[in-house]
């Protein structure tokens, strides 16, 4: 069973005409929200993406498939600073639709200027005759991202622990531990508790969370 590895670099992902990324990545057992600018080898933003967010980005993305051109829709990540006692902006969405009918999506953090990104579908066809319009192919991309949160998000992760194991307390053997779904790829503490193995690394791993 070692060989066998799930590659899930990502499940969902935008470029801009800059070369900047944008995706949805899973890894042990979490989807994060991950922005590259270009050349950059590290992100330049790395945020979990917890349930609660995944709702409210799936509600925007309907309430922006029934909205008037021209409409934006912000999404401020809050964060609680002990020292100053009180909640902090972060990282800030913009969800958009534009004078032509195609969405986009504006991200920055505050050490990082905002990024923008236009909604596309990942593939292009047509019935047969007429082309795909912009406008169409943005929809489609919006209702893409709305169904890897509803439908994908929550296997990704499962699937992304894949290979971890699970290290039981003692079972009365002198105080010895056993181990359970053992196939080389991590430790754990006589808790029960989940660890991230040496294999496979995370690539985002020595980047903080948030940038």
């Amino acid at each position: 069973m070692d060989d066998l590895r799930f590659n899930l670099q990502n499940i969902w992902s935008l470029r801009n005409e800059n070369g900047d990324s944008i995706s949805l990545s899973p890894f042990n057992g979490r989807v994060s929200l991950v922005v590259f600018k270009k050349g950059s080898s590290k992100p330049d933003i790395k945020m979990p993406v917890s349930t609660a967010y995944s709702l409210r980005w799936t509600a925007i993305a309907k309430e922006l498939m029934m909205a008037t051109p021209g409409i934006k829709i912000p999404f401020v990540q809050m964060r609680y600073d002990p020292q100053a006692k009180q909640t902090v902006k972060e990282l800030t969405i913009v969800f958009a639709k534009d004078e032509k009918g195609c969405y986009y999506l504006e991200v920055q953090s505050p050490k990082m200027s905002p990024v923008r990104f236009n909604i596309k579908s990942s593939g292009m066809y047509s019935n047969g005759s007429d082309p795909m319009t912009d406008e169409e192919r943005s929809s489609i991309g919006l209702q893409e991202f709305s169904y890897v949160l509803k439908s994908k998000m929550h296997i990704a992760e499962m699937l992304s622990t894949f290979g971890i194991r699970q290290q039981q307390g003692s079972f009365g053997n002198k105080g010895g531990n056993r181990n359970f779904g053992d196939r080389g790829n991590g430790g754990g503490n006589g808790n029960g508790d989940f660890k991230k193995s040496s294999a496979p690394a995370d690539p985002f791993g020595d980047v903080a969370d948030i940038f």
